[in-house]
């Protein structure tokens, strides 16, 4: 999705929640956002080449899903 130089994250967020393909996306429910790993505020800036990434919370706990593939696994 491509904006202007100096849109903050939140105009751009924004504007991608009023595209359609995007009507789906948990934006508003958003844990946080980041560029390239490193987490921002809304009022961020972003410039050429910014990667904006929409954080979540886990739906699962990570461990806990090895440890039933694990058991799953060794029961005959």
């Amino acid at each position: 999705f491509d904006c202007n130089e100096g849109t903050t994250v939140g105009c751009l967020v924004e504007s991608v929640a009023k595209h359609e393909d995007f009507a789906d996306a948990p934006l508003a429910t958003a844990g946080g956002y980041a560029i390239w790993g490193e987490l921002v505020d809304l009022d961020h800036e972003l410039v050429d080449g910014d990667r904006l990434e929409i954080l979540r919370n886990l739906i699962h706990d990570p461990m806990e899903l090895r440890r039933a593939n694990a058991f799953a696994l060794r029961r005959p």
